[in-house]
C-alpha cells in the first residue's frame, strides 16, 4: 500500500485531516503547473472541486471552534475567511474563464493559476501556524477526532465549486452551501465531468 493510500486510511483527527489536505491541494497545483491537455484540465477540476469543498467545510466546522476557543478566535476566523473569500473568488473566476475544460496553457490562465498559487500559499501558512498549531491546546484528541467526522460530513454538503456570491460562515454554508452543493453535483454529472 503507497503512504498516500495509508494516509488515507488512517484515522485523522480534525488537525492531522486538515494538514494531509493542505499537502494533497499543494500537490495538486504542482501537477496542474507542470500539466497540459487533458491531464491539466483533470488536474484543474479535482484542485477546483477539492478547494471549494474544504474551504466550505472549514467556514462550518473549524472556524466556530476556533471563535469559542482562541482568545482572538474572532479575528482570527475573520480573516481566515476573508483570505478563503478570495481565494474563491480567484478559482471561480478560472472556472468562468473555461479553464476547466481547455488547456491550461494562455498567459492570462498561467497568471490566475499563479494567483490561486499565492493566496492558497498564504492561507495555508496563515491557518497552519496561527490556528492549526494551537488548536490541540483547546481540544483533546477525542473532540479532535469528532471534529474531524464533523467535517467529512459537512465536506458532502458543500459546493465543488468557487461561487464568487457563495456563502461563507458556518449557517449560511449549511444552509445554501447545501443547495450549491446539490447544483453543482448535478451540473458535474450533465457535463460528463465527475470531477465538478
Amino acid at each position: 500500500m503507497s503512504t498516500a493510500r495509508r494516509e488515507e486510511a488512517h484515522d485523522f483527527n480534525l488537525v492531522d485531516l486538515l494538514l494531509f489536505e493542505h499537502r494533497r491541494q499543494r500537490a495538486l497545483l504542482a501537477e496542474l503547473q507542470g500539466g497540459s491537455g487533458e491531464q491539466g484540465v483533470v488536474s484543474f477540476g479535482r484542485l477546483a472541486r477539492m478547494l471549494a469543498t474544504h474551504e466550505a467545510a472549514e467556514e462550518i466546522v473549524l472556524y466556530p471552534v476556533v471563535r469559542a476557543n482562541f482568545d482572538d478566535g474572532d479575528r482570527l476566523a475573520r480573516l481566515a475567511t476573508e483570505q478563503e473569500v478570495v481565494l474563491k473568488r480567484a478559482l471561480s473566476k478560472l472556472q468562468s474563464g473555461g479553464l476547466a475544460r481547455d488547456q491550461p496553457s494562455s498567459a492570462s490562465r498561467r497568471t490566475g493559476l499563479q494567483q490561486v498559487e499565492e493566496r492558497l500559499q498564504a492561507h495555508h501558512e496563515f491557518e497552519e501556524r496561527q490556528i492549526l498549531a494551537a488548536l490541540p491546546e483547546f481540544e483533546d484528541a477525542a473532540a479532535l477526532g469528532g471534529l474531524a467526522s464533523a467535517y467529512k460530513i459537512a465536506i458532502h454538503l458543500t459546493p465543488t465549486r468557487g461561487h464568487r456570491r457563495g456563502p461563507t460562515g458556518p449557517v449560511s454554508n449549511v444552509l445554501l452551501g447545501a443547495s450549491l452543493g446539490i447544483l453543482d453535483r448535478l451540473r458535474g454529472l450533465m457535463d460528463h465531468n465527475p470531477e465538478t
